[in-house]
């Protein structure tokens, strides 16, 4: 890192970036699980599982919605923030 106090700029500057686990593989098990996470995307829940549990929580702690997934994404006001629990199996994910 680079700091130019007098003119109150800092920049970082690489050449380039070297993997140093390049023989390191994803299992089946944690491939299935890296791509098949849940995530919220503007307006949109996305990689949702049908037959998961959802409830949707205003950041004040009051319920929104509670219900059962039935598509693979949702549809949620993009100008507020939610706390996302979806329950499967009864594991518990949490998206902020």
């Amino acid at each position: 890192m680079q700091e130019a106090g007098w003119l109150g700029e800092t920049s970082t500057e690489f050449a380039g970036i070297v993997d140093l686990h390049p023989q390191a593989v994803l299992t089946g098990l944690e491939q299935n699980e890296a791509i098949a996470k849940p995530f919220r995307t503007g307006n949109l829940i996305k990689n949702l599982q049908q037959g998961q549990k959802i409830s949707i929580y205003h950041l004040s702690g009051t319920l929104y919605y509670e219900g059962i997934v039935s598509a693979s994404e949702m549809e949620v006001p993009a100008n507020e923030m939610f706390i996302i629990r979806i329950t499967t199996n009864g594991k518990t994910l949490v998206i902020r």
